[in-house]
């Protein structure tokens, strides 16, 4: 239990200084489900696919319409030096996903295509994995999220157990 207390206390840090690090004053938050596989001890590669919304924003981000759901959809692939519980250390260490974010307007139709990296010096995993998110150009952070994974903190998943909820917010 003090494993999984300092997981979710390390992760509510790194969100918490990044919402600084992103001028979070105006963040447009998203939710969504999907998967992220994460590799066996010894292969390198995360996958990360899923949907989600963003529900109405209150300042236009071009091309949207002020107050204009979005749907959102994602894809990448990266890689980390470690996987935190599931390679015996607390800590996953320079995670790095790049990442194709799809939004779709709801009333529009409007479609916008944005390249980003999921990123984060020191996170944690299973369960939460906070992440800072730029654009493919790198710095400054234009928003974070949370990774919500693995269930009752199992590690490897062989197909069998990807599922993940997703958390983030960007800067309009």
């Amino acid at each position: 239990m003090r494993r999984i207390g300092l997981l979710l206390v390390a992760a509510g840090a790194l969100l918490a200084t990044s919402a600084t690090a992103a001028q979070a004053a105006q963040l447009n938050g998203c939710t969504g489900s999907g998967r992220v596989y994460v590799p066996a001890p010894g292969h390198p590669g995360w996958n990360v696919d899923g949907s989600g919304s963003c529900p109405v924003q209150t300042t236009p981000s071009a091309p949207f319409t002020a107050r204009e759901p979005t749907t959102a959809r994602f894809t990448g692939s990266g890689t980390s030096d470690a996987l935190g519980l599931c390679s015996g250390s607390l800590l996953v260490t320079n995670l790095k996903l790049n990442v194709t974010m799809t939004y779709t307007g709801a009333v529009t139709g409007t479609t916008l295509v944005e390249h980003q990296v999921w990123s984060a010096p020191v996170t944690t995993s299973p369960l939460a994995t906070a992440f800072l998110i730029t654009g493919d150009g790198g710095p400054p952070a234009i928003g974070a999220g949370v990774a919500i994974t693995h269930i009752f903190l199992q590690c490897g998943n062989g197909g069998n157990s990807p599922s993940a909820n997703f958390v983030w917010g960007e800067s309009p």
